[in-house]
C-alpha cells in the first residue's frame, strides 16, 4: 500500500465544504441553510469524513459515485428509493461505516464487510445478503434464504428481499442483530 502526505486539492475540499454552509447562515442568518454540503458517495469519501458528516450521508442518497450504483438507484421509482433511503437511514444509526461500491451494492461494515445491499431494477425490489457466520437469524415477515457457499468472505450468509416499506424495520432488526454479532 502506498501513502502519500502531499497536498491534496480533493482533501482540502472534502474537508472544507461541509463547513460553507455554516458561514453561509452567519453571514445571512435570515436565510434558510443551502444543502451545498451534500456529497458524492464511493468507497473513499466515506471512510474519510467524520462521524458527523457519515450519519448525514443518508439524507443525500441523490447521487453515488460508485456509477452502476448510481445507474440502478436512477432506474428505482420513487417509493424505492424512499426505501433504500430509509433503510440506509436506519440502519446508519448502529452502523457509521456505510458506502456505495461498483460492484454494485450499497455496503454496511464494522470488522468485516457484512451487509450488502443490491438493487433490483427489474423487480423493483431490494435484495440484501447478510454475513451471519453461525447467527441463526428468524422472521415471521421476511422470507430467510440460506446463501450457498460463493465468493464472498465469512462461513455463511443470508438474503432477504425487501419491497414494501412494512419490512423495513424487520429488515433493521436482522442487519442490526448481525452487526451486534459481528463486533
Amino acid at each position: 500500500m502506498e501513502y502519500s502526505f502531499g497536498f491534496s486539492w480533493k482533501g482540502f475540499i472534502i474537508v472544507l465544504l461541509p463547513m460553507i454552509p455554516n458561514y453561509f447562515h452567519f453571514l445571512f442568518p435570515n436565510t434558510l441553510k443551502s444543502d451545498i454540503s451534500k456529497f458524492n458517495f464511493d468507497s473513499h469519501n466515506a471512510h474519510t469524513v467524520t462521524e458527523y458528516y457519515k450519519k448525514s450521508q443518508v439524507y443525500n442518497l441523490g447521487t453515488f459515485t460508485a456509477p452502476k450504483v448510481q445507474e440502478k438507484y436512477l432506474k428505482l421509482n420513487e417509493n424505492n428509493k424512499l426505501l433504500l433511503q430509509t433503510l440506509i437511514k436506519k440502519c446508519a444509526q448502529f452502523c457509521l461505516e456505510h458506502f456505495a461500491t461498483n460492484m454494485p451494492d450499497y455496503r454496511l461494515a464494522n470488522k468485516v464487510n457484512f451487509c450488502l445491499i443490491t438493487l433490483l431494477v427489474k423487480e423493483q425490489k431490494i435484495r440484501i445478503h447478510i454475513r451471519t457466520d453461525g447467527l441463526l437469524l428468524s422472521s415471521s415477515i421476511l422470507n430467510i434464504k440460506k446463501l450457498p457457499n460463493h465468493h464472498y468472505n465469512g462461513k455463511e450468509w443470508i438474503e432477504i428481499i425487501i419491497y414494501d416499506s412494512s419490512q423495513v424495520d424487520e429488515a433493521v432488526r436482522l442487519i442490526k442483530q448481525t452487526y451486534d454479532y459481528h463486533s
